[in-house]
């Protein structure tokens, strides 16, 4: 079964913004990155590039991004009264990372899903309030998910040090897991 990678209408990503999304950004020299997103659609995928690619839809000009170092700081800004849970109001973001080993990726998410395909990474925090989280291939030192509510699924994860997956309320799946600790907390629901 091939493994899920970049949509083929985005396979040529070359400084252009061949995705149609309403904004489009790049940036290079990018090891660690950090994201604070109230309600968001997430998708991230690699892609074969030296360049991180941003598309973003549904920003209304909450959506910030730069870079600061070698940290790329993504933030959408919308007020609470905007975000209710309507996921119509939702940001739709589509990261695009060159196949490297990344330091450190910390994630806060208020209400959204997010779909992580495959990702390399010594450190990954997810913060999340309500939705899905699915992810395909994962290869991390230290993973810690805290979600209040929703579905966690992965394919495989492979953590060196330690994975640390709690849930409020839902459902915890891993199909493969290689290394260290794993640690699965469901406080409503089933964990497996």
């Amino acid at each position: 079964e091939p493994i899920q990678s970049i949509p083929e209408e985005l396979q040529e990503l070359s400084g252009n913004n061949l995705s149609g999304a309403e904004e489009y950004y790049e940036f290079c020299d990018v090891d660690s990155l950090t994201m604070d997103l109230g309600l968001c659609d997430l998708h991230i995928y690699q892609h074969p590039n030296d360049h991180i690619a941003i598309a973003a839809d549904n920003t209304k000009n909450y959506f910030r991004c730069s870079q600061e170092d070698h940290t790329l700081i993504l933030e959408d800004i919308r007020p609470a009264s905007a975000i209710g849970s309507n996921m119509n109001q939702a940001l739709i973001l589509d990261l695009y990372l060159p196949e490297l080993q990344y330091q450190k990726i910390s994630l806060d998410l208020g209400v959204g899903d997010i779909t992580l395909v495959r990702l390399s990474v010594d450190e990954l925090n997810i913060d999340s309030g309500t939705g899905d989280i699915s992810i395909g291939t994962l290869t991390c030192q230290e993973l810690d998910v805290d979600t209040g509510a929703g579905e966690f699924t992965a394919d495989f994860i492979q953590a060196f040090e330690s994975a640390d997956i709690a849930i409020g309320a839902g459902s915890i799946t891993v199909s493969k897991y290689a290394g260290n600790a794993l640690n699965l907390d469901c406080a409503v629901g089933n964990a497996e």
